[in-house]
């Protein structure tokens, strides 16, 4: 049998008959899984990385009008 890669979904994903949904990890053909990462590289990440930090940006209005 010819190897596989694990991918994890990391946003909604559709092309033709297939579709895939956030937080889903698929085992897929090595082929395959090359050809996702690079038809929608923003949808998978390698099962094996870790998960990316969520960062959040404190941005407060300066000069605003005062009520």
């Amino acid at each position: 049998m010819g190897q596989g890669v694990k991918l994890r979904v990391v946003s909604r994903y559709r092309n033709g008959e297939v579709e895939y949904r956030p937080g889903q990890e698929i085992d897929v053909a090595t082929a395959t899984g090359e050809f996702l990462l690079r038809d929608s590289p923003g949808s998978f990440a390698l099962a094996d990385d870790p998960e990316p930090e969520v960062r959040t940006v404190d941005r407060r209005a300066r000069g605003g009008r005062v009520r």
